[in-house]
């Protein structure tokens, strides 16, 4: 996993929960409510409790979510739903209905495109200024994936994703500095 690869080199354990598969579920996109929001978080829960455990473990946890990881994300930081967690960033979520995720008990960073038409940045308006946020004006959905332009099917029809390799710099560069401040450099 290319996130795997990216988060060792800055100097932290990866690990990547499998909250589709384990579910029989192989394709979110046009399968949408073949896992919720509320089985990923628990997916959250049980792998921060897990990693506690490791001998490995250095005492704080961060969370990377992509999509419906990212939204999962939002849910999950304005719920107290476990105290193991110390940052979490989100790319391109789905930020709910205004004001739903206005509140979180961490801190999260979100990062998402101004082209997105799958999780457009206009639903995160309301709440934006409750998280480090971060809108990209030609990103569209799935902006860091470093892949040919291409359609994907979804339940809401085809949605055009394609790389922007200076948002993906930037992204990435930021959710370093994020984990960093505070997860410190391990």
């Amino acid at each position: 996993n290319q996130w795997a690869r990216i988060v060792n080199a800055w100097g932290y354990n990866a690990v990547l929960p499998d909250s589709f598969g384990s579910r029989g579920i192989s394709n979110m996109c046009v399968q949408p409510d073949g896992v919720v929001v509320r089985q990923r978080n628990e997916d959250v829960m049980a792998v921060a409790d897990w990693v506690s455990q490791q001998k490995w473990h250095k005492g704080k946890i961060g969370v990377i979510g992509f999509s419906h990881g990212g939204w999962t994300i939002l849910q999950a930081s304005n719920n107290s739903l476990t105290d193991k967690i110390s940052a979490m960033v989100a790319y391109y979520p789905w930020c709910g209905e205004p004001n739903e995720y206005k509140d979180p008990k961490i801190p999260v960073q979100i990062h998402i495109g101004m082209r997105d038409r799958w999780t457009p940045a206009s639903r995160c308006s309301s709440i934006k200024d409750a998280y480090d946020f971060y809108a990209y004006e030609n990103a569209t959905h799935s902006f860091e994936i470093n892949a040919p332009p291409r359609d994907y099917p979804s339940r809401r029809g085809p949605q055009h994703l394609e790389y922007d390799p200076v948002a993906a710099s930037l992204a990435e560069q930021r959710s370093k500095e994020f984990f960093v401040k505070f997860l410190g450099n391990e």
